[in-house]
This record gives C-alpha cells, structure tokens and sequence, in this order.
C-alpha cells in the first residue's frame, strides 16, 4: 500500500476514536444525576417523619409490646 494511504487511513481512525470519546464525555456532562439517598441525616443518624406518624409508630410498637 501507498503510505499516504496508510498515513490517511490512520489519521482517520485517530479522528474516530477521539471524536467518539468526545460525544461519550459531552453525553455524561449532560446526564441529570438525581441522587437516590433516603431522608437519613447521616451525621445524627436521625429519621425525618411527621409526628402524627411517629405517634403511630409507637402505638404499633406498644400494642406488639416492642417498645
């Protein structure tokens, strides 16, 4: 083979490679990421709930004598 064909034909796969992992980054730049974490303070290790909710709880608890 000529090697200007050659060099041509590597050029051309270089380009490839590098514009494909250029749209690969450009698509993770622009993914929306919502974070799936549960409503645990990981500090106080403390759980966020309405009082009337808790109230129940611990009648639940109560009544199985868990509490």
């Amino acid at each position: 083979m000529d090697s200007k064909i050659i060099h041509a034909a590597c050029m051309g796969a270089a380009v490839t490679v590098i514009a494909t992992r250029v749209a690969i980054i450009e698509q993770e730049r622009n993914t929306i990421d919502i974070p799936r974490e549960s409503r645990i303070n990981a500090i106080a290790q403390q759980i966020r709930m309405k009082p009337i909710i808790l109230y129940r709880l611990c009648d639940v608890l109560t009544s199985h004598d868990l509490l």
